[in-house]
């Protein structure tokens, strides 16, 4: 896949089958398979590929999936021989199992009579002095001593062992009758999935899962300006900042987003083109939501706002018309494939227990230097064997392993599923050009515009310009590293010092007392905890003193003076206390030393700006601190 027109025609794999004869291979037949083994096996053919029969054995229970091989057409006639009478080889292995479970049951009894003697009285019938006088009689008494244990650790487990292992095979040939509807069940699963698929594409192109809000009104764009489609996957919470504190914004708050996102300067930043369309997530990966106790906040929670976090909104804009669109499943993090994801190279897809990995395809040209790289490493290992302490030169690739790929060719029996997995792949690709089609022909949206026809090579091109910011995305060098920045500045860190980090250090110790004072009530406190009266350090707050050698910050504030513990009996008085905390360095932020504008650096680059999490929090509040916005110190109830 080389040009824009590919990207919305989905073809068939082109797999030419090399069995001259193919239709003499059916489902449901049977087939003696030599795989050169010391005795042949007997199975059915349960799919029958471009290049490949699968043959599977009955399971040995009818919950689990058949014993099966993937045979290549080209060693078929050598090592198969069809069976043209399979109820009959059928019938005479039910039989021989059903012997072995007679002979083995004829084993037992007769041992029951060898160790326990004849015994035609029942158990309510049998003498109390039965044992008794079995013991009398025996003139050897070592010798029955050590035939009874040989019986209990040898012969016992002997027959247990074939009675169970002839009862499963019964059981397998008992149920082969019943893999010929199996194997023909798996077809229509296979057609099955091919319906489901084009009534999902049906369903895009009709808007039956969109819901489309109006966010901005104004001029369209001239009819002449192409749809231009950015490739990336954005995440609101990491372009806006929006509610760092708590982690990022909620699904209540998208409205606020949609107006920050309307603002002139930020609309030509993330849709710099007249006609755009952006793929937005509320966030990148799935907030960690507490729960408050309260039912009905928490089903909010968990069944309103968490299901949002999969969303994509699809943001259009026209001209100075903004709009947004929800589609009710989620893309990955490119829209459309970059230039040289299907441009014709040999393919290797990696396999995982005979399946293959959807995303695990690499070029031919990937496969070799990776094989490469390995094997200099270890050439190198293997010369310096006697020098365990040095540094190998190479770089060794632990993902990489020449027995979990196969190459993309028809030599490999996974050809079917690897051209499977790839026409999966385009058809993903092709729902952005399924609603966009949908939206030019049954709505206003993207008006005037001409009569465009996507599905043909000329129509695409006319109509729409692919922006491929997500290749593009591409940096020299390593990310920012903010724990160095964050080291850098602590080791100016000093009385007098403003920093942050405490207040949360403190409410997480706080919360680990409560936790151990009564563990069975844990589940109710969060992973924070503030005990009423103690505002603590502050979120920013100015280190009292020093400590150099243990490298830890003290800090001072009061907290009020309480009558009692339980909440029923707590009666604050007019009386405070002082409290003092030591918190390491390492749990610190030396805001004094933050420069504005730092945060940029790592705001500019996408791979830190997706772990905003770990620096927003800090970063920002010292923006607002050098702003004179943040107060500092601890604050008291109510403030």
């Amino acid at each position: 896949m080389t040009d824009k027109k590919e990207i919305i025609r989905q073809e068939e794999p082109k797999v030419e089958r090399i069995d001259s004869e193919p239709s003499r291979i059916n489902v449901g037949d049977w087939y003696w398979v030599d795989e050169g083994e010391e005795e042949k096996w007997f199975g059915c053919v349960i799919a029958v590929g471009s290049n490949y029969v699968e043959i599977g054995s009955p399971p040995r229970k009818m919950d689990w999936s058949p014993h099966s091989s993937r045979i290549h057409l080209e060693d078929f006639d050598e090592c198969c021989t069809k069976e043209d009478d399979p109820e009959t080889v059928i019938a005479r292995k039910v039989r021989r199992y059903e012997g072995i479970i007679n002979t083995t049951a004829e084993k037992i009894r007769q041992l029951l009579n060898d160790v326990m003697g004849p015994r035609r009285l029942t158990a309510q019938q049998e003498p109390k002095d039965f044992q008794l006088a079995r013991l009398s009689g025996e003139t050897d008494l070592d010798a029955f001593e050590a035939s009874l244990i040989r019986t209990r650790e040898e012969d016992i487990p002997s027959l247990k062992k074939q009675m169970e292992g002839a009862s499963q095979e019964l059981a397998r040939w008992l149920g082969a009758g019943t893999m010929t509807a199996r194997a023909m069940t798996d077809c229509l699963k296979d057609v099955c999935r091919g319906v489901e698929a084009q009534i999902f594409n049906v369903s895009l192109y009709a808007g039956l899962t969109e819901k489309v809000a109006t966010i901005k009104k104004g001029k369209p764009a001239p009819e002449s300006e192409k749809l231009h489609i950015m490739q990336r996957l954005c995440y609101m919470d990491e372009e806006s900042l929006i509610d760092y504190e708590a982690g990022g914004m909620e699904f209540r708050n998208l409205r606020q987003f949609d107006k920050w996102l309307a603002q002139p300067a930020r609309l030509n930043r993330l849709m710099p083109f007249p006609r755009t369309i952006v793929a937005f997530r509320i966030r990148r990966n799935e907030k960690d939501r507490e729960l408050s106790g309260d039912w009905s906040t928490d089903f909010i929670r968990l069944f309103i706002d968490a299901p949002s976090d999969k969303y994509t909104f699809l943001y259009i804009r026209n001209g100075n018309q903004l709009y947004r669109l929800t589609v009710g499943f989620n893309f990955g993090p490119q829209i459309f494939p970059g230039k040289h994801e299907f441009d014709g190279s040999k393919l290797y897809a990696k396999m995982f227990a005979g399946k293959v990995e959807e995303d695990g395809f690499i070029t031919e040209a990937d496969y070799e230097e990776r094989s490469k790289a390995n094997e200099l490493y270890n050439q190198w290992k293997k010369e310096h064997y006697e020098d365990p302490g040095a540094k190998n030169p190479y770089e060794y690739d632990h993902d990489f392993s020449f027995y979990n790929y196969e190459p993309f060719d028809q030599s490999s029996v996974y050809h079917d599923d690897m051209a499977a997995a790839l026409a999966r792949k385009v058809q993903y690709y092709n729902r952005i050009v399924l609603i966009v089609q949908g939206l030019l022909d049954r709505s206003t949206l993207l008006h005037p515009h001409p009569p465009i026809q996507l599905w043909t090579p000329g129509g695409f091109e006319s109509a729409v310009e692919l922006v491929y910011d997500h290749d593009r995305a591409l940096y020299a060098g390593p990310p920012p590293d903010f724990d160095a920045y964050r080291k850098k500045l602590n080791d100016a860190l000093g009385e007098g010092s403003v920093t942050i980090g405490q207040e949360d250090y403190w409410e997480r110790r706080e919360a680990d007392k409560v936790k151990a004072r009564d563990w069975r009530r844990e589940y109710t406190w969060m992973e924070k905890h503030q005990p009423f009266g103690n505002p603590g350090p502050g979120k920013v707050a100015v280190v009292k003193r020093w400590m150099p050698k243990a490298k830890k910050a003290v800090f001072r504030w009061e907290r009020r003076r309480t009558g009692g513990t339980p909440s029923w009996r707590i009666r604050p008085l007019s009386d405070t206390i002082p409290v003092t905390l030591k918190v390491p360095a390492g749990k610190l932020f030396n805001v004094s030393a933050y420069k504005p504008g730092d945060f940029k650096q790592f705001f500019a680059d996408p791979r830190t700006r997706a772990q905003y999490l770990k620096w927003a929090d800090f970063m920002l509040t010292a923006e607002e601190y050098h702003a004179g916005n943040v107060r500092v110190g601890a604050l008291e109830d109510g403030d």
